[in-house]
């Protein structure tokens, strides 16, 4: 059995994962949806701040899947039990 220390290790590391590839298949389908509703038009700079939208959605997006997966997660296993606190309380003088 792996000690707390590597769980919460592996668990940031597969997060972080989880997150960067959410982000990538959100950006990639808004951009998919974006040049087919444009359709090789050219909207006069519309284009680039539909873009700039899409990059915002994606991390939005990614931010509230990955909120939601973290919080499902919390109620199905006990987070004390196995991970190690990130940042431990100050030891009073």
């Amino acid at each position: 059995m792996m000690n707390k220390k590597t769980n919460t290790i592996l668990f940031i590391l597969g997060a972080t994962v989880f997150n960067l590839l959410t982000v990538f298949l959100l950006l990639t389908l808004g951009v998919i949806l974006t040049s087919l509703i444009l359709q090789g038009r050219d909207p006069g700079g519309m284009g680039s701040l539909l873009l700039f939208a899409v990059f915002l959605l994606a991390v939005g997006g990614s931010f509230f899947i990955y909120h939601r997966a973290v919080k499902f997660l919390s109620k199905k296993i006990d987070i004390d039990r196995y991970f190690d606190p990130l940042i431990k309380p100050r030891q009073k003088r």
